[in-house]
């Protein structure tokens, strides 16, 4: 019993704290091992003795640039999250009404509460799908 109250306790000191500072370390960690490397190779490629161009070591020394996306992956992107929005919110509303109908597991309060939070993940599925509707044919491949 005690057991439980301090999970209990300390399942939001974990959510809360622990896990957004074990995100932001181990961005840090990456960055910092991703230049570590970097620089290493460059010293490597230096101490051989080999001529090196200076713009190559500018390029190799600045961050490694991500291609920008086109205009169709951007709108399949929307696509994908409009889908995954509206079947959770709708699998969610399923499960709600299961729970507050079929097994009275739920008051009409709880009900209510859930179902409006429910409500704000349904319209971001909706205003997804909306903008990938009305963008798709100004989109060229």
């Amino acid at each position: 019993m005690i057991l439980c109250n301090i999970i209990q306790d300390l399942i939001p000191i974990l959510v809360c704290v622990v896990l957004p500072v074990a995100i932001v370390w181990l961005s840090v960690y990456a960055a910092r091992f991703r230049e570590a490397k970097r620089t290493e190779v460059l010293l490597k490629a230096i101490e051989s003795g080999k001529d090196i161009d200076a713009n190559m070591i500018a390029n190799a020394m600045s961050k490694p640039h991500k291609a920008p996306r086109t205009p169709r992956e951007r709108l399949n992107n929307r696509l994908t999250v409009g889908c995954v929005g509206l079947t959770i919110g709708i699998m969610l509303e399923v499960v709600l009404c299961i729970g507050r109908f079929v097994m009275n597991a739920l008051s009409d309060e709880m009900f209510l509460i859930f179902s409006m939070c429910n409500s704000i993940l349904l319209g971001i599925g909706v205003a997804f799908m909306i903008v990938y509707f009305v963008t798709r044919k100004n989109v060229k491949d």
